[in-house]
Protein backbone atom coordinates (compact mmCIF):
# COMPACT_ATOMS: atom_id res chain seq x y z
CA UNK A 1 0.00 0.00 0.00
CA UNK A 2 2.85 2.40 0.82
CA UNK A 3 4.49 1.68 -2.53
CA UNK A 4 1.22 2.53 -4.31
CA UNK A 5 0.80 5.81 -2.43
CA UNK A 6 4.43 6.76 -3.19
CA UNK A 7 3.86 6.01 -6.86
CA UNK A 8 0.69 8.13 -6.88
CA UNK A 9 2.55 10.97 -5.14
CA UNK A 10 5.38 10.86 -7.70
CA UNK A 11 2.83 10.79 -10.55
CA UNK A 12 1.04 13.85 -9.19
CA UNK A 13 4.32 15.77 -8.73
CA UNK A 14 5.58 14.89 -12.22
CA UNK A 15 2.25 15.90 -13.77
CA UNK A 16 2.24 19.16 -11.81
CA UNK A 17 5.69 19.98 -13.20
CA UNK A 18 5.10 18.92 -16.80
CA UNK A 19 1.73 20.60 -17.44
CA UNK A 20 3.04 24.17 -16.98
CA UNK A 21 6.07 23.39 -19.15
CA UNK A 22 3.86 22.05 -21.94
CA UNK A 23 1.63 25.13 -21.69
CA UNK A 24 4.63 27.49 -21.93
CA UNK A 25 6.02 25.74 -25.00
CA UNK A 26 2.63 25.90 -26.72
CA UNK A 27 2.54 29.70 -26.42
CA UNK A 28 5.22 30.35 -29.04
CA UNK A 29 4.24 29.93 -32.68
CA UNK A 30 6.39 27.98 -35.07
CA UNK A 31 8.81 30.00 -37.21
CA UNK A 32 7.28 31.09 -40.52
CA UNK A 33 8.91 31.44 -43.93
CA UNK A 34 6.74 33.11 -46.54
CA UNK A 35 7.18 34.31 -50.13
CA UNK A 36 5.74 37.74 -50.84
CA UNK A 37 5.12 38.50 -54.51
CA UNK A 38 5.46 41.98 -56.03
CA UNK A 39 2.53 44.26 -55.22
CA UNK A 40 0.98 44.34 -51.78
CA UNK A 41 0.59 41.43 -49.36
CA UNK A 42 -0.34 40.97 -45.72
CA UNK A 43 1.18 38.46 -43.33
CA UNK A 44 -0.44 37.68 -39.99
CA UNK A 45 1.82 36.06 -37.42
CA UNK A 46 1.52 35.63 -33.66
CA UNK A 47 -1.30 38.16 -33.46
CA UNK A 48 0.65 40.76 -35.47
CA UNK A 49 -0.26 42.00 -38.95
CA UNK A 50 2.42 43.21 -41.34
CA UNK A 51 1.59 44.72 -44.75
CA UNK A 52 4.30 44.52 -47.41
CA UNK A 53 4.46 46.69 -50.53
CA UNK A 54 7.26 45.58 -52.83
CA UNK A 55 8.35 45.65 -56.45
CA UNK A 56 10.39 42.40 -56.20
CA UNK A 57 9.51 38.98 -54.78
CA UNK A 58 10.65 38.61 -51.18
CA UNK A 59 11.49 35.78 -48.84
CA UNK A 60 10.25 36.72 -45.37
CA UNK A 61 11.33 34.84 -42.23
CA UNK A 62 9.51 35.40 -38.92
CA UNK A 63 10.87 33.73 -35.78
CA UNK A 64 9.54 34.06 -32.22
CA UNK A 65 12.19 35.07 -29.69
CA UNK A 66 9.73 35.08 -26.79
CA UNK A 67 6.10 35.90 -26.18
CA UNK A 68 6.69 39.60 -26.93
CA UNK A 69 9.51 39.56 -29.52
CA UNK A 70 9.56 38.47 -33.15
CA UNK A 71 12.62 38.47 -35.37
CA UNK A 72 11.91 39.48 -38.98
CA UNK A 73 14.33 39.02 -41.88
CA UNK A 74 13.62 39.86 -45.51
CA UNK A 75 15.70 39.22 -48.63
CA UNK A 76 14.96 39.35 -52.32
CA UNK A 77 13.63 35.90 -53.21
CA UNK A 78 16.46 33.63 -54.46
CA UNK A 79 14.52 32.94 -57.68
CA UNK A 80 14.85 36.65 -58.46
CA UNK A 81 18.37 37.44 -59.60
CA UNK A 82 19.98 35.00 -57.19
CA UNK A 83 18.74 36.96 -54.18
CA UNK A 84 20.37 40.25 -55.21
CA UNK A 85 18.05 43.22 -55.36
CA UNK A 86 18.60 45.66 -58.22
CA UNK A 87 19.18 49.37 -57.63
CA UNK A 88 15.96 51.24 -56.98
CA UNK A 89 14.25 48.24 -55.40
CA UNK A 90 11.89 49.30 -52.63
CA UNK A 91 10.13 47.48 -49.86
CA UNK A 92 7.73 49.12 -47.46
CA UNK A 93 6.57 47.32 -44.34
CA UNK A 94 3.65 48.70 -42.39
CA UNK A 95 2.89 47.25 -38.93
CA UNK A 96 -0.88 47.49 -38.78
CA UNK A 97 -1.20 46.70 -35.05
CA UNK A 98 0.72 49.89 -34.25
CA UNK A 99 -0.24 51.96 -37.32
CA UNK A 100 3.46 52.40 -38.03
CA UNK A 101 5.70 52.08 -41.07
CA UNK A 102 8.70 50.11 -39.83
CA UNK A 103 10.77 49.93 -43.01
CA UNK A 104 11.15 51.69 -46.34
CA UNK A 105 14.17 50.68 -48.39
CA UNK A 106 15.81 47.85 -50.31
CA UNK A 107 16.20 44.27 -49.11
CA UNK A 108 17.94 42.70 -47.26
CA UNK A 109 16.69 43.96 -43.91
CA UNK A 110 16.10 42.55 -40.45
CA UNK A 111 14.89 43.67 -37.05
CA UNK A 112 13.26 42.49 -33.85
CA UNK A 113 9.65 43.53 -33.36
CA UNK A 114 8.71 44.34 -29.76
CA UNK A 115 5.04 43.41 -29.89
CA UNK A 116 4.00 44.96 -26.57
CA UNK A 117 5.38 48.42 -27.36
CA UNK A 118 5.35 48.67 -31.15
CA UNK A 119 9.08 49.42 -31.31
CA UNK A 120 11.75 47.68 -33.38
CA UNK A 121 15.36 46.80 -32.54
CA UNK A 122 17.86 46.65 -35.36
Amino acid sequence: MKALSKLMFVSVVVTALLVPLATMSDQLPAPLQKTVLPSQATIEYAGQTLRFTTDVPLKVNLTPLGTDRIEIKIVAHPSYGGGNSPAGTTVQIFWENWNNEIYDGPPPWGAILLTESGFTEK
